[in-house]
């Protein structure tokens, strides 16, 4: 019997408005399905089970770590079990997906650069761009990044292959200014965050991880979580970062120090000074919170 064809990849939470137009989009085109929910209080887990009720596949509950760590983590999951993996988020629908599953039969045996991962078409309000949401499961493409996170292989080019006659639609009626807000608060708390364990060289902390515990509607997906054990894969920290000290966040000073020769009463730098300033980190506040930028150079 061949290997399933397409799985369905996603991290949710609190998606109830709109999951199972979703899921609705997309159940007749895959054949399997990973969903990693990161802590839904609104019945999210329910509202899947019973869409997808019948496709073979799991539903998984972590707590969220960052969007490119969880993405990566929702991959690792879902494994080679189907050839392909199609990304979607709580708030997207596929558009076209027979044409996608057609463009997949085609490369199931594909091989070689270009196809490791797959440009699909985005639609977000007036806005169209690419985006890289098909990959080969085997291929060992992963998501960088803590936040606008992009599917990449290191050593590898971007995709350059775009799935014809299919898009994800991403649906804003029902987002509002305040969850906008909150969006960006969050984007620049997982910017600072992974900027500061940049520096510092340290990882991010993962919490305990517990199995899904959501309603299941008879014949439907079962959650599993017991032989989920490993911990999330730490995005590398930046080269280029010293530790901190007290003389600045990155162990050098701002400004370099400078010193009056008595002999000549010119200004030279301190060659102390001005190296550990090419490695310093500087900080900068934005809306009462702390972001830091690490050059790679010392």
């Amino acid at each position: 019997m061949p290997r399933p064809l397409l799985a369905l990849v996603m991290i949710v939470k609190d998606e109830a408005p709109s999951i199972r137009e979703t899921l609705a989009s997309v159940r007749p085109h895959i054949d399997r399905f990973t969903l990693l929910d990161t802590g839904s209080t609104d019945g999210t887990q329910a509202l899947a089970a019973a869409a997808l009720e019948g496709v073979p596949g799991d539903l998984v509950e972590e707590p969220f770590v960052d969007f490119g760590a969880t993405r990566n983590r929702a991959l690792d999951l879902a494994g080679d079990a189907a050839v392909f993996t199609l990304m979607l988020s709580g708030d997207e629908r596929l558009v076209g997906g027979g044409a996608l599953r057609r463009f997949c039969e085609e490369r199931r045996d594909a091989s070689g650069p270009g196809h490791g991962a797959y440009y699909v078409r985005v639609r977000y309000g007036d806005a169209v761009y690419d985006s890289a949401r098909l990959a080969r499961a085997s291929a060992g493409w992963r998501y960088v990044g803590a936040t606008h996170e992009v599917l990449t292989r290191q050593g590898e080019p971007p995709p350059s292959i775009r799935v014809p006659d299919a898009q994800v639609v991403h649906d804003l009626s029902r987002r509002d200014p305040a969850a906008q807000t909150r969006r960006w608060e969050r984007d620049l708390e997982l910017l600072s965050a992974a900027l500061a364990r940049a520096c510092s060289g340290t990882s991010p902390s993962t919490r305990p991880r517990r199995s899904a515990d959501a309603p299941v509607p008879p014949g439907g997906p079962r959650p599993r979580g017991a032989a989920a054990t490993a911990p999330l894969a730490a995005p590398p920290p930046l080269s280029g970062c010293r530790r901190p000290s007290r003389a600045s966040p990155c162990g050098g000073s701002t400004r370099a120090a400078r010193r009056r020769s008595p002999a000549s009463g010119t200004r030279r730098a301190d060659s102390r000074n001005t190296s550990r300033a090419r490695a310093c980190c500087t900080a900068s506040s934005r809306g009462g919170s702390s972001s830091r930028r690490c050059p790679r150079w010392r």
